[in-house]
């Protein structure tokens, strides 16, 4: 009898351990990215870069800067590369690059032209 005690508490116990142990990935990419678009015809132009994830679990953005504000169009992440469309005082732009890390490398395009972009992730306490 004392042996079907020992072995329950010994499973019991170590099914407790298991549930316990097992951590959630969290996903680097989601946050608040500050950005600079550099070179632009109004100069270098601060911009904040929002990703979450919606209730489908797809990756969701807005980007917001002195120009204005806008949800990202058909925003993709995969293996860290980020490509998305916006419009901007009514004129289309996209964006691309890559994250490191909590850094960002990329580009703006728009009318004809391509604005090198780069940023950090926003760490907050």
């Amino acid at each position: 009898m004392k042996k079907v005690f020992l072995a329950l508490f010994v499973v019991v116990t170590l099914s407790l351990t298991n549930c316990g142990s097992s951590k959630a990935t969290v996903d680097p990419n989601i946050g608040t990215w500050n950005l600079i678009v550099e070179d632009t015809p109004q100069g270098n132009i601060a911009t904040e870069l929002i990703i979450s994830k919606n209730e489908a679990n797809q990756y969701v953005g807005n980007l917001n800067s002195a120009l204005g504000n806008s949800v990202l169009q058909d925003l993709s992440i995969e293996e860290n590369k980020l490509v998305a469309k916006f419009q901007i005082q009514g004129m289309d732009f996209s964006i691309s690059g890559k994250f490191e890390k909590a850094t960002f490398d990329g580009l703006v395009a728009g009318m004809g032209e391509f604005y090198k972009t780069k940023g950090t992730k926003l760490v907050t306490p």
